[in-house]
């Protein structure tokens, strides 16, 4: 009621017939778990709200739309995890937050981070990091570009994203975080570009329909933290792992046990190289 200046922990959890919330003008946070797996369908932030905890609106598919207030400091790590939205809007003023462009993702405005991600999001060229947890567990999302100028993917990032088929990282992105693809089951083609040097554990763990991966990183340059995980990609070496023509030697080398099988036929023009005129193609330059 009027007058409460917090939504707690589990407060609308399971409510499965709860479609509408209206919330005090009073309310300052909203704690972890707040409306976990309810059916709300919208909800009105109001003005003066300053916290949104980690999971706070954790598995709200029915929502669509929503606006974050101008007040709003503090967002934590999949404060909207699986969500559906088609409409997320930061309020003008917001000294923290934005969503420039209409890009329907909250970003945090000093380090260009996109923070909170939508099925509907279109990331803005100037973003430059996919904060932790931005997409996770998004099951809606099918594909999402990431501009050049991103030079990070974050912890847990795209992680049970279980319809995102393709991914294209641009030459820009230097370290893809923890998790950041796990269990990303419907995936079928990656494009690592050329200035990636970190993959963190767990990555590509049960990516199990994994078919190509597109590899233009130098092996020499690169940090690996757990290549030798049995459970990346497709099992029994299924995933083709394409690296430039030169550089396959070294890959074997460093990666002896990378469950992949190696192929060099790339050049340094995001070109596969014309082994074969029946079976050769080509593809976009990265």
């Amino acid at each position: 009621g009027e007058g409460a200046k917090n939504v707690g922990s589990y407060a609308f959890a399971g409510f499965d017939y709860l479609h509408s919330v209206s919330l005090p003008s009073t309310l300052k946070q909203i704690s972890s778990y707040a409306s976990m797996d309810c059916p709300i369908e919208s909800i009105d932030l109001p003005e003066g709200l300053s916290t949104i905890q980690g999971s706070a609106f954790y598995w709200c598919t029915g929502l669509r739309s929503i606006r974050i207030p101008s007040t709003v400091f503090n967002i934590g790590n999949s404060a909207f995890q699986g969500n559906n939205l088609t409409e997320l809007v930061v309020a003008d003023g917001n000294s923290r937050y934005d969503s420039r462009g209409g890009c329907n993702a909250i970003i945090e405005t000093a380090k260009n981070t996109l923070v909170v991600g939508t099925p509907a999001t279109v990331i803005p060229a100037d973003v430059t990091a996919i904060g932790n947890y931005a997409f996770n567990n998004m099951y809606n999302l099918e594909t999402m570009v990431i501009p050049e100028g991103v030079t990070t993917i974050g912890e847990r990032a795209f992680a049970t994203c279980m319809r995102l088929k393709e991914m294209e990282l641009p030459s820009t992105v230097t370290s893809i975080g923890a998790n950041a693809f796990n269990y990303c089951t419907a995936m079928t083609k990656i494009t690592l570009g050329s200035g990636l040097t970190s993959i963190a554990k767990g990555v590509f763990v049960d990516c199990k329909n994994m078919e190509e991966v597109y590899c233009y990183a130098n092996p020499g340059d690169l940090v690996w933290t757990d290549y030798a995980n049995s459970n990346n990609f497709k099992a029994d070496k299924g995933t083709q792992f394409h690296v430039l023509a030169a550089a396959l030697d070294a890959w074997q080398t460093k990666f002896p046990v990378l469950n992949v099988t190696f192929v060099g036929d790339l050049n340094g023009a995001g070109e596969v190289l014309l082994v074969d005129p029946e079976l050769a193609f080509t593809r976009d330059t990265v």
